[in-house]
C-alpha cells in the first residue's frame, strides 16, 4: 500500500511539473514594421547589427523583464515536429486540387502559403473573439487531418479575402468590412495517399461589422421556369421559359447547416472564426516557409524550438568546421574585448534561414517581414469582361510583390 501510495505522488508531481514547464515556456520579442511601410510593399532586407555574439546568456536589456530561459520538452518538439511532416505531406497533395478549381486563389496562396497548423483552434466564444481579433486581408489554413470520421467530409482547405467590392452579393447599409470565405471539399483519404475522387469550392460573403458580428450576405440567385401557354384560335400552344432573379443565402450554406442541425450563420461563423484564428496563431510565431515544386506551405514555431525542430537538416559548415547555427536570437548586451574595452551588443537575430530539410526547401522569414501575412489588405472584384484600369494588380502580382517581401 505504501509503494502505491508513493508511486501516486510521484505521477501527480510529473504532471503538474510538466504543466508548469509549458506555462513557464517564453519566446522572443519580435521587432515590427510601420503599418504605412507594410501597405507601400517595399520593405528593404533586414540589416543585422555588425558587432553579433552567440551568447544567449548574456544579460537582457533593461527595458525588458528579466525572462528564464527554458528548454523546450524534446518529446512535446518531435511530437509536433511529426505532426507537422505528416500535415505537410496532405497539403502538397490537397493545394494540387486548388490549381484546378479556384485558380485565382491558387496564385495567392501558392506563393504565401497557407498555414499548416498542428491542430484547428475552434474558438468556443466566438462573439468575444470577433470584437477583439484584427481585421486582416487575406488568410487561409490546412483544415483537413480528420479523416476519421466518416460521417461527414470536412474541408480541405478553409480561406478568406477581405472585399472592398463584391460583385452579385446584397450588402447591408451596417458599417463593417466585407469578406469571400471558401472551403475546398473533398473525399480525400489518407489510406490512397490523400488522393480525392471529387473536389468542389464552395463561397460565400459575409460582414464584419463595426461592433464584431458576423452577417451572412445574401447573393444573386438566377432562377427559371417552363411555362406551357395554352392554344388560342390561330394560335398552336407553345412552351416558353421565364427567368427570375432573387436574393437568397448560398444552397450549400442551408444544406450543411441543416446537416449538422445549427443555422447557415452558426456554420459560417464557425468556419470563418476558427480559420481566422488559427491562421493568426500560425503567422504569431516565426513563420517557417516550406517549398515543394514552387508551391509555399507556411507554419509557426517558437524560437526555442528552432534547434531541435530541425535538428535533421543538410548540414552546412562554417569556416571553423562546426555545423552552422539554426536562426537564433542574440538578445542585448555587454561584451568584454581583449583590450579590457566594452561595447554594447544591440537585440538581434542570426544565423541560418535557408536549408534544404526532409526533401522541402526551408526558408525562415525574418519575424519583421511577417507583418505583411497579416496586413490589412483589401481586394475588389470585377465582372469577367471589366478591363483593370491603371494602377490596379491582378492576384498573381500581388501575391508575387508580397513573397518578395517574405524571402527577404
Amino acid at each position: 500500500m505504501t509503494q502505491r501510495m508513493v508511486a501516486l505522488v510521484k505521477w501527480i508531481v510529473l504532471i503538474i511539473m510538466s504543466r508548469w514547464r509549458a506555462q513557464m515556456q517564453a519566446g522572443f520579442p519580435v521587432e515590427t514594421v510601420d503599418e504605412s511601410v507594410v501597405e507601400s510593399l517595399d520593405i528593404p532586407p533586414g540589416e543585422l547589427d555588425s558587432v553579433a555574439s552567440e551568447e544567449l546568456e548574456a544579460a537582457p536589456q533593461e527595458s525588458l523583464p528579466a525572462r528564464r530561459r527554458v528548454r523546450p520538452e524534446p518529446s512535446a518538439t518531435w511530437h509536433f515536429r511529426s505532426v507537422i511532416l505528416d500535415r505537410l505531406d496532405e497539403y502538397f497533395v490537397c493545394i494540387r486540387r486548388l490549381q484546378r478549381y479556384d485558380p485565382q486563389s491558387y496564385c495567392l496562396f501558392s506563393r504565401i502559403g497557407f498555414a499548416v497548423p498542428e491542430h484547428v483552434y475552434c474558438e468556443d466564444n466566438r462573439a468575444d473573439f470577433l470584437k477583439t481579433a484584427d481585421r486582416i486581408g487575406y488568410g487561409g489554413i490546412l483544415y483537413g487531418g480528420m479523416p476519421h470520421d466518416k460521417k461527414y467530409f470536412y474541408p480541405s482547405f478553409v480561406y478568406f479575402q477581405k472585399l472592398k467590392r463584391a460583385v452579385g452579393v446584397q450588402i447591408t447599409r451596417d458599417r463593417g468590412d466585407v469578406y469571400s470565405l471558401t472551403c475546398l471539399y473533398d473525399n480525400r483519404d489518407q489510406t490512397r495517399h490523400w488522393r480525392s475522387d471529387f473536389s468542389f469550392p464552395v463561397r460565400c460573403y459575409v460582414k464584419y461589422d463595426a461592433t464584431g458580428q458576423l452577417i451572412l450576405l445574401k447573393e444573386r440567385c438566377q432562377s427559371s421556369m417552363d411555362v406551357k401557354v395554352r392554344a388560342k384560335p390561330g394560335r398552336p400552344a407553345r412552351q416558353t421559359t421565364l427567368s427570375t432573379t432573387t436574393w437568397s443565402y448560398p444552397i450549400w450554406t442551408q444544406d450543411l447547416a441543416a446537416e449538422h442541425k445549427i443555422t447557415p450563420l452558426e456554420l459560417i461563423a464557425r468556419l470563418f472564426v476558427d480559420a481566422l484564428r488559427t491562421y493568426q496563431e500560425s503567422v504569431s510565431r516565426i513563420v517557417v516557409r516550406a517549398c515543394q515544386q514552387g508551391v509555399i506551405a507556411a507554419f509557426g514555431i517558437e524560437l526555442a524550438r528552432a534547434k531541435y525542430f530541425f535538428k535533421d537538416r543538410e548540414a552546412e559548415l562554417a569556416t571553423d568546421g562546426k555545423k552552422k547555427r539554426i536562426f537564433h536570437a542574440v538578445t542585448a548586451h555587454t561584451r568584454v574585448l581583449s583590450t579590457e574595452r566594452t561595447t554594447t551588443v544591440k537585440f538581434h537575430y542570426r544565423g541560418m534561414r535557408q536549408f534544404d530539410w526532409n526533401q522541402y526547401a526551408v526558408h525562415i522569414v525574418l519575424p519583421k517581414n511577417t507583418d505583411v501575412m497579416t496586413a490589412p489588405i483589401s481586394a475588389t472584384q470585377f465582372g469577367e469582361d471589366t478591363p483593370l484600369g491603371a494602377g490596379w494588380l491582378t492576384q498573381r502580382e500581388a501575391a508575387e510583390r508580397l513573397a518578395n517581401v517574405l524571402r527577404q
